[in-house]
């Protein structure tokens, strides 16, 4: 078993392949704003899609679909809008992206991690204890 492990370990041209291990996809978010980074170390071209996914609570202006062709050993980094509705505040929202070419998927999920809509100092609503 040993020495079949190491022939694949050698052979590194398979599980790279078959991991995708030549693409990857990087995401986070500042702000109200998803960075995405999608780089090629592929001597070749590739062609695929990227899926943006947000949760119901978060809008994406434009669309979440988009068509993505990285020359060899290049570098791309996108912008994306998101909008937060009233239903996405206090709390810890996950966007996850996916970039689909051929066979393979590479996958990268962000958060966008919101405080409560309205924060008040707790002193201003408290209850005044009986003196």
């Amino acid at each position: 078993m040993v020495e079949r492990l190491d022939l694949l370990l050698l052979d590194r041209v398979f599980p790279e392949e078959y991991f995708g291990d030549r693409i990857s996809v990087e995401a986070q978010t500042k702000g109200y704003e998803l960075q995405v980074t999608v780089k090629n170390t592929y001597d070749h071209e590739v062609s695929g899609d990227l899926r943006v996914t947000v949760p119901p609570e978060i809008k994406l202006p434009g669309d979440s679909v988009l068509a993505l062709s990285l020359p060899a050993g290049s570098t791309k980094t996108l912008n994306f809008p998101l909008a937060p509705g009233s239903a996405a505040m206090n709390r810890t929202n996950p966007v996850a992206v996916h970039f689909s070419w051929g066979a393979a998927e590479k996958s990268a999920l962000a958060m966008l991690d919101l405080p409560p809509a309205i924060s008040v100092y707790h002193v201003l609503y408290g209850q005044t204890p009986a003196v």
